[in-house]
């Protein structure tokens, strides 16, 4: 509404400086015919192209038809805007190798809204003792955009309600009661100025098979959500 005012008193202004000038010239008797004649160098050439076959009344009349116009434009209320609306409300997570040799590590890459925190867990594994041989991968610990509960609790991130729980689950009851309590298994991750997270993970006490990796946000519409599906295969003979 702002940016639509100015523009209406520059060019009201502008329409001034014209008539002035258009004034001046008619008064000395100079060329009358054309309104190339009257017009004031600030015009730039293309204008001059366009409106310098135009007689004064017409042009006069033009120019009071925009004014009016962008004088009721100016009067309207700004659209509401926030700064994610130029944003996508993508969710991705890919990982960077499908197959992976049991006792590597490995990453996934988390692509969102930027400086978003998201819930990462290993999806439903709460099946697994959670023993060496009979886990799913862990999460490293200690990396820049990802945190974990303590072993000891309290369990903030463990105790979210994911989509689609059944009675009231909770992430840290979809995972393997150990070891630490389940809490390498998931943990929150906050996305940076571009969107981006990478997550890292091993493998090495980890029970060959296939693992659903998944992603998930509150929003106010519901839940946001992705996944991926890794591969933990033996290492060849």
């Amino acid at each position: 509404m702002i940016y639509n005012r100015f523009i209406f008193f520059k060019l009201l202004v502008h329409y001034v400086n014209i008539q002035k000038n258009v004034n001046a010239t008619l008064e000395y008797g100079a060329m009358q015919n054309t309104i190339a004649a009257y017009i004031p160098y600030q015009i730039n050439y293309l204008s001059m192209s366009y409106l310098g076959v135009l007689h004064h009344d017409t042009l006069q009349s033009f120019f009071i038809y925009v004014l009016c116009l962008l004088g009721v434009l100016s009067l309207l209320p700004a659209p509401a805007y926030t700064e994610t609306d130029a944003l996508p409300d993508y969710l991705t997570i890919t990982p960077q190798n499908e197959q992976i040799v049991l006792g590597s590590s490995s990453e996934v890459i988390i692509t969102g809204l930027p400086n978003t925190e998201y819930y990462l867990w290993f999806y439903n594994t709460n099946y697994m003792s959670g023993y060496p041989g009979d886990q799913p991968p862990i999460f490293k610990e200690k990396q820049d955009q990802f945190h974990q509960d303590l072993s000891d609790g309290p369990y903030t991130i463990g105790n979210y309600a994911y989509a689609d729980a059944c009675c009231g689950r909770v992430i840290r009851y979809d995972v393997p009661p150990r070891p630490d309590k389940g809490v390498r298994f998931y943990g929150l991750l906050t996305t940076d100025e571009m969107g981006r997270a990478v997550i890292g993970f091993d493998t090495e006490l980890a029970k060959t098979g296939n693992y659903q990796i998944h992603v998930e946000r509150t929003t106010n519409g519901g839940y946001q959500k992705a996944d991926t599906v890794i591969t933990v295969g033996s290492p060849p003979s």
